[in-house]
């Protein structure tokens, strides 16, 4: 077994170990509450791009919420190690805060850290230089969202470079600034509550171009993405299971493909997604 299988392994069973004993910790005060996942997606399509290679991806993570509207948690899928050379798991880290007004709103401010454990640009294969330069795919991630019952509005912004995108890996100005919009919608069908149609449109916005000197190339990598679906909350011997089917895709997928380094594969062609979650 390879060093970073077994991370992965201890990542997401300590996550659902801490998630089914936090509930008996904080039971004394009613203040906590602590929820938890575990769940199987047969492709893990983040930011409209597909973050596995198009394989299966086993999800976990934990949240810890207090009253006041503060909440942290923890989170963790498995990724290609291909599309991130040296690593199998990312795991997010995040503190927010979630405030509801005018008893229809719900204003939400959190920072996210990305967390890619033994990946490195450096340990990829590049194309057409020898070796591929030393970049972190580490990113530090400030959104805000404001929703109202099914529909939510968010943006993204990082405070690092982006996902590995620096000026050592292509962009001369880096790309600290970038800049994710979304849209979400999460509609319970009149017909059924335990039925929800799913939909979501981001758009991503670097600050600088892909460059690549040879041959002389410039690329703008801004892109839509966009995914359709639909959940069916479960029930009696399966209560909270929750299964679900969703087509993805995002346009200007050639930004995405092998110019440089790992990318093997159509990132954000069209994918349809299913998947299976137990919450806690």
């Amino acid at each position: 077994m390879r060093a970073n299988d077994h991370f992965l392994r201890i990542v997401l069973v300590t996550l659902l170990a801490v998630g089914m004993a936090a509930p008996h910790a904080f039971a004394a005060d009613e203040a906590f509450e602590v929820s938890g996942q575990i769940g199987f997606v047969s492709d893990y399509v983040s930011r409209g791009l597909s973050q596995t290679q198009h394989r299966p991806a086993l999800q976990a993570g934990v949240e810890i919420s207090h009253l006041s509207g503060v909440y942290a948690g923890v989170w963790g899928s498995n990724i290609s190690n291909t599309l991130y050379p040296g690593g199998s798991v990312e795991t997010e880290l995040y503190l927010g805060y979630d405030r509801k007004f005018n008893n229809d709103y719900t204003l939400r401010l959190e920072g996210i850290y990305y967390l890619y454990p033994g990946a490195n640009n450096s340990k990829g294969v590049c194309y057409p230089v020898a070796a591929c330069a030393s970049q972190s795919f580490n990113t530090f991630i400030g959104r805000i969202s404001v929703g109202r019952d099914w529909l939510t509005a968010r943006v993204g912004y990082s405070f690092t470079n982006y996902f590995g995108d620096a000026a050592a890996t292509g962009f001369p100005g880096g790309t600290r600034g970038t800049t994710y919009w979304e849209l979400n919608a999460n509609y319970p069908l009149p017909f059924a509550k335990d039925w929800k149609a799913v939909g979501h449109l981001g758009y991503t916005w670097y600050p600088s171009k892909f460059v690549l000197p040879y041959p002389p190339f410039s690329q703008n990598e801004n892109y839509l993405d966009w995914q359709l679906g639909i959940t069916k909350e479960l029930s009696g011997w399966a209560k909270n299971w929750k299964v679900g089917i969703a087509y993805a895709q995002a346009n200007n997928v050639g930004g995405f493909d092998p110019y440089v380094n790992y990318q093997t594969t159509r990132l954000g062609r069209a994918a349809a997604i299913l998947s299976i979650e137990h919450h806690f």
